[in-house]
């Protein structure tokens, strides 16, 4: 059986192991499910320790039959590990068939605070091998590789767009979904507590008592009805809020709608304000000074040094330059964080943040298309069309 499958899956492994619960099989007793138990015991060379206690006769009752089915089964490897077993007592408050079984084991646990990584980067990595975004840019045919490398960075971004907001909308839904009972207040505890007491009575009676049926009954009908009433209460005061929140909303618009029919000029000119917006932007790149002459001289020789690797490097040789990938990884690693977002709505963190093997290796092997190809992605244009506007 599918008991018997799992033991052997744990001594297999040499694992120890306690399986604790509802057997349906009682040892005392001669039926089909006791006899496999039993023989399951004994050729396992397994202990119920319940039995080694043995504080309680039954775990198991209907109000007419009594029976120790619940047990607490594994190896006398583990002998030392467990301290107690205890079949806990019958209660007003438990209204279960079945008796709580209580063990006390004894383990030495490391624990290890651990930070909480976000599983953006994951979430990603299955997007890009899902996709099989590498093996389409690696098998790709020359002759339409432009339109296959704006196919793939188009995917790879929407794909990290998409990851980022799952992520975000999970943590956001962590954060405010919580389970509440405001409804639930003293007097229906009472209600509750005493509905238990009478349906034990009513079960210890072995269901012949009568009065603690009515008893029963009654409490049961007013904790229903006392309930329902709470419930409709709290609903009446959300709705209350919404009429509010309504009220509230069309005043605003009604003051809105009369200062927009009032005329106001502007008190500020728009000249000054414009000629303070270019001063701020643009002082640092326009105003001619020895350090910006010397970054820019540095910038227009490494600009024309791999303006010329590109130029005469061989079209027809698609790995004559090699991206290295660790290289890459350093890269995207140390990107600065809180930088604009680019004209595909993807920011230096979607990249850092997802930096795994298969987004690294992706990234090189685009690079070294884009350049070993002379091409230029159509994103790209779009970008330095749009800024020349």
């Amino acid at each position: 059986n599918e008991l018997a499958k799992l033991i052997n899956y744990f001594e297999k492994n040499n694992n120890c192991y306690i399986v604790v619960g509802d057997f349906n099989s009682d040892p005392n007793r001669n039926k089909p499910f006791d006899q496999e138990l039993k023989a399951l015991i004994k050729k396992e060379r397994l202990t119920c320790f319940e039995e080694k206690w043995n504080n309680y006769s039954y775990s198991y009752s209907n109000g007419v039959h009594y029976s120790l089915i619940d047990h607490v089964i594994s190896t006398s490897k583990v002998v030392d590990i467990i301290e107690s077993v205890e079949i806990v007592k019958p209660n007003v408050l438990n209204i279960s068939d079945h008796l709580p079984i209580k063990t006390k084991i004894k383990l030495e646990i490391e624990i290890v605070n651990q930070k909480i990584q976000i599983n953006y980067a994951s979430l990603l990595e299955n997007e890009i091998l899902s996709q099989k975004l590498i093996e389409k840019l690696e098998d790709s045919d020359p002759i339409n590789i432009k339109s296959v490398i704006d196919e793939i960075i188009n995917s790879l971004h929407s794909s990290m767009i998409s990851c980022s907001k799952k992520v975000n909308n999970n943590k956001i839904l962590r954060k405010i979904k919580r389970k509440s009972k405001d409804w639930w207040d003293e007097k229906l505890e009472k209600l509750h507590t005493e509905m238990k007491q009478q349906l034990w009575i009513y079960k210890q009676s072995s269901y012949t008592d009568s009065q603690s049926k009515i008893k029963y009954k009654r409490l049961k009908q007013d904790f229903r009805n006392t309930q329902r009433k709470n419930l409709n209460d709290v609903n009446k005061k959300f709705t209350k809020l919404l009429n509010s929140y309504k009220t509230l909303n069309l005043k605003a618009w009604r003051l809105s709608k009369r200062k927009r029919r009032v005329a106001t000029e502007c008190q500020l000119n728009v000249e000054n304000l414009l000629e303070v917006f270019k001063e701020m932007f643009n002082k640092k790149i326009v105003t001619r000074n020895e350090e910006n002459e010397r970054d820019n001289e540095a910038l227009r020789i490494e600009n024309d040094k791999f303006e010329g690797e590109v130029n005469n490097n061989d079209k027809t040789n698609f790995n004559k330059i090699n991206i290295n990938i660790e290289f890459v990884h350093k890269v995207i690693k140390n990107l600065p964080n809180g930088k604009a977002r680019g004209f595909n709505d993807v920011s230096n963190e979607l990249y850092k943040y997802g930096s795994t093997r298969s987004l690294i290796e992706l990234t090189a092997i685009l690079m070294e298309k884009i350049i070993n190809m002379g091409l230029i992605p159509t994103l790209f244009k779009c970008r330095q069309n749009s800024s020349d506007n």
